[in-house]
């Protein structure tokens, strides 16, 4: 599914991402005019349990999906393939989401697709967490633009 660029994503992008490098300091206000629903708040590098991304959300702790987690973080191929690295642990491609459902947001070039973002499908909305921050609950479209400008879906074999 095709991600426009759109004013609110431009919001998104200014709200969360002010500057590379920095840490996330959110107006929680604005984002939540922004439309994002805030879930929990994290304070990054306060609670070093709770530092890990969005890709550790939606595997780990939602959906305890620990053999995908090597003891160094989530491997390489999950961002750089992950079609391939998906479908080794019966995940597949689907048109569109289900409860329960990984969303996976994209760059894509001519050779690569590259994973920037992901989340999990929840009573039609996508639960995220961004960055080692704060865990939103937001529709599909509602991400920064360096989130990328598609989202791949994705359902494991036994749920569908």
């Amino acid at each position: 599914m095709d991600l426009p660029i759109t004013p609110l994503r431009q919001q998104l992008e200014a709200i969360l991402h002010p500057a590379p490098g920095r840490c996330i300091r959110i107006d929680f206000d604005l984002a939540e005019r922004a439309g994002l629903t805030i879930v929990e708040k994290r304070i990054p590098a306060v609670d070093e349990a709770q530092n890990y991304k969005c890709a550790q959300f939606v595997f780990r702790t939602i959906l305890a999906e620990h053999q995908l987690k090597s003891n160094s973080g989530f491997p390489h191929d999950l961002f750089d393939d992950p079609d391939t690295f998906l479908g080794k642990y019966n995940y597949h491609r689907v048109l569109v989401p289900s409860e329960g459902e990984v969303l996976a947001y994209v760059a894509v070039g001519e050779r690569y697709v590259q994973v920037k973002h992901m989340g999990i499908f929840k009573e039609g909305k996508v639960i995220s967490k961004f960055g080692i921050g704060h865990i939103f609950r937001h529709d599909i479209g509602q991400v920064p633009l360096s989130y990328g400008e598609k989202v791949i879906f994705y359902a494991r074999d036994e749920r569908r």
